[in-house]
């Protein structure tokens, strides 16, 4: 039954997503260069759901909170995290759209998104190696 929710969820958020445009790197890259503030719109409404949404499930049990404090040793961990995202970030004002719209791009057959979308994944894979390795290293 769960597999069959998160394929009907998918869909949903895919069909979304398409139709909207949805995109989080516009807002930022048309604030900088244009000082426009129309698509803004879309990043708060996400901002705003997802606040609400993590606060209910919080409230019915749903979420569990057993988030260390912050230790010196998760610094390196911290700077791969925020140089990926940077990088993520201006490959993808290069490109033209965020992750979310170069998913909707290659599933309607563009194939620059789609090599997009694989060096995005292979990006994922380093970084994942990348951090589980550090985070390794830290806890020893």
């Amino acid at each position: 039954m769960a597999a069959i929710l998160t394929l009907l969820a998918g869909f949903f958020i895919g069909y979304l997503a398409q139709r909207s445009r949805f995109c989080m790197v516009a807002p930022i890259r048309d604030f900088i260069l244009t000082r426009d503030w129309r698509v803004w719109q879309g990043a708060l409404s996400l901002f705003g759901t997802t606040y609400l949404l993590y606060s209910v499930a919080g409230y019915l049990g749903w979420l569990t909170w057993d988030v260390p404090a912050f230790s010196p040793g998760l610094a390196p961990v911290l700077l791969l995290t925020g140089g990926a995202g940077l990088g993520l970030g201006l490959v993808s004002v290069l490109v033209g759209g965020c992750p979310t719209r170069q998913h909707v791009a290659a599933a309607q057959g563009s194939r620059d998104a789609l090599y997009y979308l694989i060096g995005f994944y292979a990006g994922v894979l380093v970084y994942s190696m990348l951090t589980i390795e550090l985070l390794e290293v830290i806890l020893q």
